[in-house]
């Protein structure tokens, strides 16, 4: 009889453990699939696309040529426009307008369209022709992918940096950005820095560029004289819907 009664103890005790077991492994399933359900979780939120969505840029703009170099400065505009389908991919237009003054009017047509399309895994967009990755999801630091795969100019990696930080442009504050470097490296020869940071729910922010070749006749090697290049500013200063 004593036996009996260490059993059923046992039993009980079994019983008590495989439920307290299964109670610990649905309540972390449950909660793993409520995490994996947060808006936060989706990264298309730093570059959101639907049609009406606009944002405005001033841009600054220097080009360096041998004994001469030329300065600009004007407003652009970039609106998302209508759908169409290209090679199997839905795309979205890109319309971009451009003026000198703030005062001006946008013009009518478009200077130019561009066009984006957003996969399962990327976002892609084709700016003068070229296509170019400019994302890849998920979004964590120090991941690294090839932007120009998808055209002709030859490998240049990107790289995540400063996910989910706070960026500043000029008085406008983004509580929640991303910075991808695009290119960064110098030597005696040239310099070719490329990065562009993004706001959760606006999407480009902060463009900027600047691309050398350096004098390389002997007076003036190891200087960093620029001989010929670019420098280009793009800066976030209002955005919104149509």
């Amino acid at each position: 009889m004593a036996e009996d009664g260490l059993h059923q103890a046992l039993d009980k005790t079994m019983n008590k453990f495989f439920s307290l077991l299964l109670f610990f492994v649905a309540s972390f399933l449950i909660s793993g699939c409520s995490e994996q359900q947060e808006p936060d979780v989706s990264d298309y939120q730093y570059f959101p696309i639907e049609k009406g969505m606009y944002v405005l840029y001033s841009v600054d703009k220097k080009t360096y040529g041998v004994g001469d170099s030329t300065h600009s400065f004007y407003y652009l505009k970039e609106i998302i426009g209508d759908t169409f389908r290209a090679g199997g991919e839905l795309k979205y237009r890109v319309e971009r307008y451009t003026k000198n003054s703030l005062t001006d009017p946008w013009p009518a047509q478009p200077d130019s369209v561009w066009s984006q399309f957003n996969s399962k895994s990327n976002v892609t967009r084709t700016e003068n022709n070229i296509r170019f990755i400019k994302m890849t999801f998920p979004l964590v630091n120090d991941k690294t992918w090839d932007g120009n795969a998808e055209n002709t100019m030859g490998s240049e990696y990107y790289k995540v940096k400063d996910f989910k930080r706070t960026f500043y442009v000029d008085t406008i504050y983004f509580p929640n950005s991303v910075k991808i470097i695009q290119a960064d490296n110098q030597n005696l020869i040239e310099k070719k820095y490329k990065v562009e940071y993004y706001a959760k729910h606006v999407g480009l922010i902060h463009k900027e560029k600047r691309i050398y070749e350096y004098d390389q006749s002997p007076s003036a090697i190891g200087k960093y004289i620029i001989k010929t290049g670019e420098t280009y500013l793009q800066k976030i200063y209002a955005y919104g819907k149509e």
